[in-house]
């Protein structure tokens, strides 16, 4: 049986919206389909077959972001199996101390000491070794070594460590970690969007990483840190080109010089010492970083 009740038209103000949705429609396509075609085209011209632009300078940057560049040294502590990476000025707490970023035998039960270079004079005080439970059970993982400030050093400016067994305060075959973070940094960034990498081996998807490094522009980030292990000289080709606009920083990772790594995230995954090649230990430099800006922001 058929109503007699009349259809109810849509409202001016219903028509309005539908009109709007598919005007943001149509507008997200067209923005798709266009960076899919420059995608496209720098992956098959501009990459391949022009040759490459000339290099770009990098960003003016402060003396104070200067001096926060990571540089990884891997100093062995003699007579351990200690890896020694970086170090940082804590800021976070209320005792003065710098943290030393290493890579340690976890069933190692080793006693350091740290020595302090302070106003061209030697401080020494007694290292914690603090082993991140992100570990995964393979047999080497990231500790912080954390040294307390003797008193009198009202600067330093570099440290080792040293194991506490047969300890003496010569220095002379030992690499010295410039401590970083210095001074708590609260405006004047280089960069205000970093996005960090960790890490890169074996890597060979020529696609992935032009759509991810595109994706990120695409967000706001002004820069992206890769540590790289090792790639396909077609990724490298490609690293070059944003090295030269200025958006990736690469740093070389070359633990694998100083132990057997996984490739895996798990022993049974893949053999090795520590795991998915020290990936924990790469962003824990950054991630002190940013948890020190978030500390003094707050």
């Amino acid at each position: 049986m058929r109503s007699n009740k009349p259809r109810q038209r849509p409202t001016p103000q219903k028509l309005r919206c539908l009109a709007l949705v598919c005007l943001v429609l149509t507008f997200l396509s067209v923005l798709l389909f266009v960076r899919s075609f420059r995608i496209s085209d720098l992956m098959n011209d501009q990459l391949w077959t022009q040759p490459y632009p000339e290099p770009k300078p990098e960003p003016v940057r402060t003396e104070a972001a200067a001096t926060q560049e990571q540089v990884i040294s891997f100093a062995p502590v003699k007579n351990t199996k200690t890896l020694l990476l970086s170090a940082y000025q804590e800021h976070r707490t209320n005792k003065k101390e710098v943290r030393v970023i290493a890579v340690v035998l976890r069933s190692e039960k080793a006693a350091y000491r740290c020595i302090f270079c302070c106003q061209e004079q030697q401080y020494v005080s007694e290292g914690v070794s603090n082993i991140h439970q992100d570990h995964f059970n393979f047999p080497y993982g990231t500790a912080d070594i954390m040294c307390p400030v003797p008193s009198g050093c009202e600067a330093p400016t570099h440290i080792t460590v040293k194991s506490a067994a047969n300890f003496s305060q010569d220095t002379t075959h030992h690499e010295l970690l410039e401590i970083r973070n210095q001074e708590v940094q609260r405006d004047k960034f280089a960069f205000n969007f970093t996005v960090c990498f960790s890490t890169m081996f074996n890597f060979t998807n020529k696609l992935q990483l032009v759509q991810s490094l595109t994706m990120l522009q695409l967000l706001g980030v002004n820069r992206v840190v890769i540590y790289k292990t090792d790639c396909s000289p077609e990724i490298q080709r490609i690293l070059d080109y944003y090295i030269g606009k200025g958006f990736v920083k690469l740093i070389p990772w070359s633990l694998s010089k100083f132990m057997n790594v996984s490739y895996g995230w798990l022993p049974e995954h893949g053999p090795g010492q520590i795991h998915y090649l020290a990936g924990v230990a790469t962003s824990a430099g950054e991630d002190i970083r940013c948890q020190q800006v978030l500390h003094v922001s707050e």
